[in-house]
């Protein structure tokens, strides 16, 4: 765009291991697309 704004595209693969079975995290995953947008002065 410019040289004050950048804008970041990525595919993200997260999974979450060895986390106890009570636990929320336990075998939780994310798989998608993430953008970040930001502008400087």
């Amino acid at each position: 765009m410019t040289k004050n704004i950048l804008l970041k595209a990525e595919y993200v693969v997260q999974n979450y291991n060895d986390y106890p079975v009570i636990d929320l995290h336990n075998d939780a995953k994310f798989d998608g697309f993430m953008l970040e947008a930001a502008i400087s002065f």
